[in-house]
């Protein structure tokens, strides 16, 4: 799948799954030792659970059937507590909370800051 057509399918993810209050935070689809996987990783200020999966798993499954991707495993889940925080929204969940931050090797800084 191009990056022009991932990037589509992310974003009609994004839309589905506003409309029922939850949050995609980041969408994978590679090739592992299983096969072709796709994860949809999800959020939501109440927190994930194997109901809001279940959900957010039915939401998005018609939109992948009509895109006719192919895959040989999705998998649904919370970005879990090690998230990666990208978007402007995931700073603002967390602030005040403590972060960890790994730097790039060209960083004249020190590598590891808390």
């Amino acid at each position: 799948m191009g990056s022009k057509n991932l990037q589509e399918l992310v974003s009609e993810i994004e839309c589905r799954l506003a409309q029922i209050d939850i949050e995609l935070h980041e969408v994978e689809y590679r090739r592992e030792s299983e096969g072709q996987i796709l994860r949809i990783f999800i959020d939501k200020d109440s927190g994930v659970d194997l109901d809001t999966c279940a959900k957010a798993s039915r939401a998005v499954k018609s939109i992948i059937d009509e895109k006719d991707l192919y895959y040989d495993h999705m998998e649904v889940s919370s970005p879990g507590l090690d998230r990666v925080l990208k978007k402007e929204r995931d700073f603002i969940r967390f602030l005040g909370y403590g972060v960890k931050v790994n730097t790039a090797k060209g960083f004249a800084g020190p590598r590891k800051l808390n």
